[in-house]
């Protein structure tokens, strides 16, 4: 069990919501490519929103979760190298993020065999 101030969660909720936070972070690309941008504005400001507001309430941080944050926040204006276009930049950092997830994802498992958690 984490303790968090509104409450415990459990280890398997946590690695729930990273799962759901890493198809969530994935999905984004297919927005980017098939949706209205509104569409896809709206859902990852929700997403950046969501992750932030639930690790405040965690009280363990995982290092690269800054670095999650910062792919994401660099997507909302795209501001891509001149020897790529605005769509490259959008899924690079995108698949960068989900990446990060990934990793973030697998130590808490290792952790949480491991009864660190």
């Amino acid at each position: 069990m984490i303790k968090t101030i509104f409450g415990e969660i459990d280890e398997t909720s946590l690695l729930l919501y990273n799962e759901d936070l890493k198809n969530r972070t994935f999905a984004l690309l297919y927005l980017y490519e098939q949706q209205p941008f509104e569409t896809y504005q709206k859902r990852l400001n929700d997403l950046i929103c969501g992750a932030v507001s639930f690790q405040k309430i965690k009280l363990q941080k995982h290092p690269d979760f800054c670095k999650y944050i910062e792919k994401l926040v660099a997507i909302l204006e795209p501001q891509p190298l001149q020897l790529e276009n605005e769509h490259d930049f959008i899924r690079r950092h995108i698949l960068d993020a989900v990446n990060i997830l990934g990793r973030m994802i697998q130590d808490f498992r290792k952790a949480v065999e491991d009864g660190k958690q």
